[in-house]
This record gives structure tokens, sequence and C-alpha cells, in this order.
């Protein structure tokens, strides 16, 4: 399992719900606790609220089946942010074992599952099994969502994608040898349009992977847009 570094998270500025009980910690980030005005986590940028996140265990649920309408008003004041999701401590099926349910039948959870999708599409629903997966998961969301508001896709994702065209079918060293060209025999300045002529059987998928990673790495970087973009070497 791939381990999110502390560099990978120091920069996060998290805001905890000032009544959510026995909060997930978020070890060498910048934490405070605020009134949110949905959900129980939330990340912050210079540009506000970007993320939020619902947290819910097992016992949360079932209470809140109890007032549906009430579940569904929370989930669409979620659903208000680009990336928003809910996070439930258990697995999806203990929702439909007998012995853990006292006043509800397994058929009918389901049916409020499927409910609960059907209405709100626009957010995800984690089934993360227990605490701790569960603020992993949280973690590695705002670490997502952090890096595609920056439009970059964080490091070690890229170099293990970038083996793998748009199929999904193992193309091997074709991402090194685009890595290896831009390093070695590009001019300072070029554009996406010189490595299509150059590895015209690449898709546009590796290419923009090598691009990221080199410049993650301090490589290259990038100005302009659409037709003005352009890359330099800075190494």
């Amino acid at each position: 399992m791939l381990k999110l570094t502390a560099r990978g998270s120091e920069s996060f500025h998290v805001l905890i719900d000032k009544n959510e009980k026995y909060p997930w910690k978020f070890p060498n980030c910048t934490v405070e606790r605020t009134q949110l005005k949905a959900g129980d986590y939330a990340l912050l940028s210079d540009e506000g609220i970007i993320a939020v996140v619902e947290r819910k265990n097992f016992h949360n649920m079932i209470s809140d089946f109890g007032s549906l309408h009430l579940l569904h008003m929370k989930l669409g004041e979620l659903e208000e942010y680009k990336h928003a999701a809910m996070v439930v401590e258990a697995h999806y099926d203990d929702f439909l074992k007998p012995d853990k349910l006292k006043f509800y039948s397994p058929s009918y959870l389901s049916k409020v599952w499927a409910e609960i999708f059907a209405y709100h599409p626009h957010f995800q629903i984690i089934f993360a099994g227990n605490r701790k997966m569960g603020k992993e998961w949280t973690l590695r969301f705002f670490h997502a969502v952090t890096s595609h508001e920056k439009d970059s896709i964080p490091t070690a994702v890229a170099e293990e994608a970038a083996n793998y065209d748009s199929s999904g079918d193992f193309i091997g060293g074709t991402y090194y040898d685009i890595r290896k060209e831009v390093l070695k025999n590009f001019e300072n300045e070029f554009t996406i349009n010189t490595l299509r002529d150059r590895f015209p059987d690449a898709t546009d998928y590796i290419l923009r992977k090598v691009l990221t990673v080199l410049k993650k790495e301090g490589y290259i970087e990038h100005s302009g847009y659409g037709k003005a973009s352009v890359w330099r070497k800075i190494k």
C-alpha cells in the first residue's frame, strides 16, 4: 500500500466541525475547529472550502435512517460543493446482516441505500470499513483534490499510471523513453505538439503524465494556455 508522506500533506488546512466528537487526527496538517455549514471535515484553500466529507459510523447511519428527510437534506447540502463525500466507517453488507439490525430489515435498508445513491448522484459514498480506513481515505481524497485543483497529478500515481495506455494495456518503457528524450534531447522550450511529433504512437494520456511528473520534480515549467501553451526546461 502506498504511504502518503508528511511532505504530501503538510500544506493541508483541515477544518473540523466543532460538534464532531472524537474527530480524526490529521498529522502534519493545519487543523482548525469551526462551525461548518455542511459535513464534518473540510479542506480549505486560498479560494475557500474546496472539499467536504461527512463522517458516519454504523450506529450514526442506523439512527439517520429514522429521519430520512433530514438525511436527504444533509446530503443535499453536501452536493453544493464541487468535491464532496460521505465516508461510512462500516461495510455495505453490515447493513444487510439481521443480527446487527434491531429495527430494520435487510431488504428495507438495501432499498434505502439504493434511494440515497439514486437521489444524490453528485457526491461519493465510501464504505471504508472502519474508522482508521475512513480517515485514511479522507486524507488521500484531500490530497487528490489539492492536486486536481493545481492541475497536477500526484507523482507516485502519475508514474504508475503512465505505464498504461487509455485501454489499460501495459506499454512498458514508453513513459521512460519519452522522459529521457525530453530531458536529454529537447530544446529548452517546446510544446506538447513537439512530443506528439516525436512519439506519434503514444497517447496524449501518456504524454501529459510525463509532463506532469517532470513539472512536479522541478525539471520543467509551464506557461500559457491553449495554442500559447509552452513548456520550458529549468534544470
